[in-house]
């Protein structure tokens, strides 16, 4: 939409004398550098922040599965204990 509308302003100047659409010219290319700078730097943030978030989701599953290691090997010993002190309760967690 930009491209179009840009397009549409250099036809336009084109019906004007030649130091108005010199001028016109220049902030038309000043406007779209300044575009193209803005929309560069908005797509490094959003990869920065991807980059981060990835990052996080990585130790975020690491940590989970630790966690679930420590659960199962804490189970086991539950379980052991439990049927230490009543051999007959042993179906309840398995």
């Amino acid at each position: 939409m930009a491209l179009v509308k840009l397009r549409l302003l250099n036809d336009l100047t084109y019906l004007l004398p030649y130091s108005v659409h010199k001028l016109f010219k220049r902030i038309a290319i000043t406007l779209w550098m300044f575009f193209l700078s803005c929309q560069s730097s908005v797509s490094v943030k959003v990869e920065e922040k991807c980059s981060v978030l990835s990052r996080e989701k990585n130790e975020l599953q690491s940590r989970t599965e630790e966690n679930d290691e420590e659960v199962d090997e804490l189970m086991k010993k539950f379980k052991a204990a439990v049927q230490q002190v009543h051999p007959c309760v042993h179906c309840h967690y398995e």
